[in-house]
């Protein structure tokens, strides 16, 4: 956490440390990463969540989100990745997920859909990583834009870029070549990932305006 700091203080980078349990991993270890969360949140950490084989159910882990949630922390959770529309509302109900990790599979659930839409839960795209993995066929046959028809907050991400080689522009061009997306559809997913942050207000208008400023200068 020293190290980010001063690194962000030398480069004007922000940053912010989200600590991730794997589901397979015993219901004790957990326990340290929510006291090592619980710890550090003055130096940085602001949340924590469950991640891995979504076989593994988030369930037994209630009880380490219901006290992370009253020490303040936020909660991400990955669910409905390779698992169903059921773990996506586990992670939810039970897990108090205020974004969700992928959750390309949502569509399978109608009503589900329409309660992410309504409650504004951005899911956590990873186009790349869901190929690598063989979740989806091709970038090109990803449901990322059938998401975002659906009204679903989608934001992009890299997952686990040490094993798919990917980055963060990468995934944006891969996304503009895949899908037709002009500079305008772009900018909106940049937007969305602004507005799903747990940044402060101020730096999220800062970043807006870069936003609006990269949009001018490509007009």
């Amino acid at each position: 956490l020293k190290g980010l700091s001063t690194g962000a203080a030398e480069s004007g980078l922000h940053w912010r440390v989200f600590l991730d349990h794997s589901r397979r991993r015993p219901v004790e270890r957990a326990r340290l990463t929510l006291d090592l969360a619980r710890r550090y949140a003055p130096d940085g950490v602001f949340a924590i969540g469950l991640a891995g084989e979504e076989k593994y159910p988030l369930a037994p882990f209630a009880g380490i989100c219901d006290e992370a949630e009253e020490a303040g922390l936020h909660l991400i959770h990955h669910a409905g990745e390779d698992a169903g529309p059921a773990s996506i509302r586990e992670a939810l109900e039970v897990g108090h997920s205020e974004r969700i990790g992928h959750g390309i599979r949502i569509l399978e659930d109608v009503a589900l859909v329409a309660e992410v839409r309504e409650r504004g839960i951005a899911l956590e795209v990873c186009p790349s990583s869901n190929v690598t993995l063989g979740l989806v066929p091709s970038f090109e046959e990803h449901p990322l834009s059938r998401l975002i028809d659906a009204g679903l907050v989608v934001t992009l991400s890299t997952d686990v870029p040490s094993v798919t080689g990917t980055t963060l522009t990468d995934e944006f061009l891969r996304t503009r070549e895949a899908f037709a997306y002009d500079d305008l559809a772009l900018a909106g997913l940049a937007r969305a990932s602004v507005d799903a942050s747990f940044a402060p207000a101020e730096l999220k208008r800062s970043i807006h305006q870069e936003i609006d400023a990269w949009l001018s200068d490509r007009d």
